[in-house]
C-alpha cells in the first residue's frame, strides 16, 4: 500500500530523474510531485516524462512550500544554498527532510546539524549502503591502527564533479578522524605540495575524468604492510535507491540529526 508521500526537491537532475522513478515504482512510496528552479530545465514538465515513464499528469513546478505542505518526507538533491532555504521550510512545516545534496562548507554543515533538533534531518554525502558500512570500517580500523599506519583517501568522479575532495571523501576523513579521537575532524592535506608528511595527518588524492560514477579508497599504510578499503558505484541508481530507502525509514522518526549508517542498524546488516 502507498502510504508514505515522497516530494522531490530538484527534480530534474540526474539524481533528481532517477528518484521520481525509484519513489513511483516503489510499493510504499507514493510520489506526490517535485520542485526545480524556477523558468529551470524541467519546469513545467510532467514528472512521469522526466523519469522516462509514461505521463502521470503532475507537473513540476518551482514552489518548494507548496509540496513542503503536501509530504509527508522530502527527499533534496539540489544545491547548498538551495537546500539550506528547504531546511528551513522543513523547519517551518516540521517534515522531515533527507539531504543527498554535496558540496557543502564546514559552516553550512553546522547550521543543518544545528536545526536538526526541530525536525527530523537524515544528511549523507552518499546515498549508497556500501558507503555507509565503508566509513563504520573506516572509524573502526583507524581505532585499531595507531597513528604508525598513514591514511590516504583517493577518490575519483567524472570530469563535471563541481566540489573538491568529494562529500564523501571529507566524510571518510571524519570517520578516521573519530576512530583515532582527533578533536578536529574536518583536518586533512592535500598532496600537492613537495616534502614530508606530518605524522597522523590524513592525506587526500583527487581524480577527475571521463564518466567515472564514484569510487572510494582508503589505505592503511603500515611500513610491513597496507590495508585497502574500496567502494566503487557501478550505478547511479543506487543513488536514488539508497534515498528512497532512507526517506521511508526517516518518516515518523523523531527530530535529530541522522546518517545513513543509522538505517543499517535497523536490519540485520550492521557491524556495530
Amino acid at each position: 500500500m502507498k502510504n508514505v508521500k515522497v516530494g522531490i526537491l530538484g527534480c530534474a537532475g540526474r539524481n533528481g530523474r532517477l528518484l521520481l522513478k525509484e519513489v513511483y515504482e516503489d510499493n510504499i512510496c507514493h510520489l506526490i510531485g517535485g520542485t526545480v528552479r524556477e523558468g529551470g530545465a524541467g519546469h513545467g514538465e510532467d514528472l512521469g516524462t522526466l523519469a522516462g515513464l509514461s505521463p502521470l499528469g503532475i507537473y513540476a513546478h518551482a514552489q518548494p512550500g507548496v509540496l513542503f505542505e503536501a509530504a509527508d518526507v522530502l527527499i533534496d538533491f539540489t544545491n547548498p544554498a538551495t537546500t539550506l532555504y528547504h531546511v528551513d521550510l522543513a523547519v517551518e512545516h516540521q517534515k522531515p527532510i533527507v539531504i543527498g545534496t554535496t558540496g557543502f562548507s564546514d559552516e553550512e554543515r553546522r547550521l543543518i546539524i544545528q536545526k536538526s533538533d526541530k525536525t527530523p534531518i537524515l544528511l549523507a554525502s552518499n546515498m549508497t549502503l556500501g558507503i555507509a558500512l565503508l566509513s563504520i570500517l573506516v572509524e573502526k580500523v583507524s581505532a585499531v591502527l595507531d597513528e604508525s599506519y598513514d591514511i590516504e583517501i583517493l577518490e575519483a568522479h567524472h570530469r563535471h564533479k563541481k566540489d573538491t575532495p568529494s562529500g564523501t571523501a571529507r566524510s571518510l576523513v571524519r570517520s578516521a578522524h573519530r576512530g583515532r579521537k582527533h578533536e578536529d575532524k574536518s583536518k586533512f592535506v592535500i598532496h600537492d605540495e613537495p616534502g614530508e608528511r606530518e605524522k597522523g595527518s590524513i592525506g587526500v588524492s583527487v581524480i577527475r575524468g571521463g564518466n567515472e560514477i564514484g569510487m572510494h579508497s582508503v589505505y592503511f599504510y603500515g611500513d610491513e604492510e597496507v590495508l585497502e578499503l574500496t567502494h566503487r558505484v557501478r550505478d547511479r541508481g543506487i543513488f536514488a535507491k539508497g534515498a528512497v530507502r532512507a526517506a521511508k525509514w526517516l518518516y515518523g522518526r523523531h527530530p535529530g540529526l541522522y546518517r545513513l549508517k543509522d538505517v543499517l542498524k535497523d536490519n540485520n546488516w550492521s557491524i556495530e
